[in-house]
């Protein structure tokens, strides 16, 4: 069901689908970098905190995943 947190599985699986080479290990990175809060997962005040920082920040596969998500319409409105 949705919980309106993004788990490891979720964000391997949009990787994926963007075609941005981020392993278990670069999301599991990713989710240490993002997740402030130490549950383990990206929450949705996290992920908006990301992607408006990943936006300025220099370029990384982070900061690539982040631009395509706000470039791919059916993500773009998370």
């Amino acid at each position: 069901g949705h919980t309106g947190r993004l788990r490891p599985v979720d964000l391997e699986r949009v990787c994926r689908e963007l075609d941005v080479p981020l392993g278990p290990d670069g999301v599991a990175a990713l989710i240490r970098e993002v997740d402030s809060d130490g549950d383990g997962f990206i929450d949705a005040k996290e992920f908006s905190r990301w992607l408006s920082s990943a936006q300025t920040a220099p370029e990384s596969t982070s900061s690539a995943l982040a631009s395509k998500i706000l470039t791919t319409p059916h993500l773009a409105q998370y």
